[in-house]
């Protein structure tokens, strides 16, 4: 409810369930490239494809060139608000990734015994985060500071265009 106790309008709503929704998957797929950066496909079969596949900065891309070929206003600032909150996930991930303390007893498992689903679930709920995982947040943050000033341009420009088209 706003202020004057009028309801928010459905567009609104959709708007934010929408960019809570990216930004959650968004959050996920860096915290996923954080947490298997050390690993390969020499470690475990398959990782690498899994990898290939969960890419988080694409999306942050598409978003700002499909309001450039909408030419749509709003959906360049919704792609600015995305890519500013992936920002921030991605400096909260890289203080999570400082300050986690790898738990010990963890013990080693022998290459027959591992899955490709048992090694991913094991890097995502038991991580132990390397240099890798630092330089892939901040790879991540440096392609969402990148796709902020392309929504911004998107907008800028798309401003531009609607005010120097007469009203007739």
């Amino acid at each position: 409810m706003r202020p004057d106790n009028h309801p928010l309008s459905p567009w609104l709503h959709l708007e934010v369930t929408a960019t809570f929704s990216f930004m959650l998957a968004y959050a996920a797929g860096v915290y996923f490239h954080a947490a298997t950066a050390s690993l390969s496909d020499a470690y475990q079969p398959g990782l690498d494809n899994v990898k290939r596949y969960v890419q988080p900065g694409i999306a942050l891309w598409l978003l700002p060139l499909i309001a450039y070929g909408w030419k749509s206003v709003r959906l360049a600032k919704i792609a600015q608000r995305c890519t500013l909150l992936g920002l921030a996930c991605c400096a909260l991930l890289y203080a999570y990734c400082r300050l986690h303390s790898p738990e010990a007893g963890i013990p080693w498992v022998a290459p027959a015994d591992r899955t490709l689903a048992s090694t991913v679930h094991r890097s995502l709920f038991s991580p132990s985060f390397s240099n890798r995982s630092l330089g892939s947040i901040a790879g991540s943050a440096i392609l969402a500071a990148m796709a902020w000033l392309l929504g911004a341009s998107v907008e800028r420009k798309h401003k531009q265009r609607a005010s120097a088209t007469p009203r007739g």
